[in-house]
């Protein structure tokens, strides 16, 4: 089931919410995260997701985290009332803090709306080593 017209989905370091429904992310990433050695423990890690003319009212969503050698790590985050103005859109974040690093390789948030059972959202994204050699 498609739940909204258009999914922004943002990693970053941190989230800061504004007044007047605004948003300040601070240190976001590309597709990569990339790090010196591991495992290594970053202050938090947080994904911002911005769903834009949603379909239907969803009271919640699962969001779990997968990185490589690592338990998953699960939150469930019920939705706030819509934030636009007519619009049907709302934001949510998950924040993971502190956030082990084990070793590199593939990670990714998956994204399940309640009372679906399936993956609704996945957001991948690869932890790499720095190149010292350069």
């Amino acid at each position: 089931m498609k739940f909204a017209d258009k999914v922004n989905m943002v990693l970053c370091d941190d989230i800061r919410e504004e007044k007047g429904s605004k948003f300040s992310l601070i240190g976001v990433y590309g597709s990569t995260i990339v790090v010196n050695k591991t495992p290594v423990t970053l202050a938090k890690l947080c994904l911002f997701i911005m769903l834009i003319g949603t379909k239907n009212n969803v009271p919640s969503m699962n969001i779990v985290f997968k990185s490589p050698n690592a338990e998953p790590v699960s939150q469930s985050i019920k939705m706030p009332p819509d934030q636009g103005g007519g619009v049907n859109s709302v934001a949510a974040a998950m924040t993971i803090s502190p956030f082990k690093i084990n070793s590199p390789g593939d990670a990714k948030f998956e994204i399940r709306f309640e009372g679906e059972n399936r993956v609704a959202l996945t957001y991948k994204f690869k932890i790499i080593l720095a190149d010292k050699t350069k």
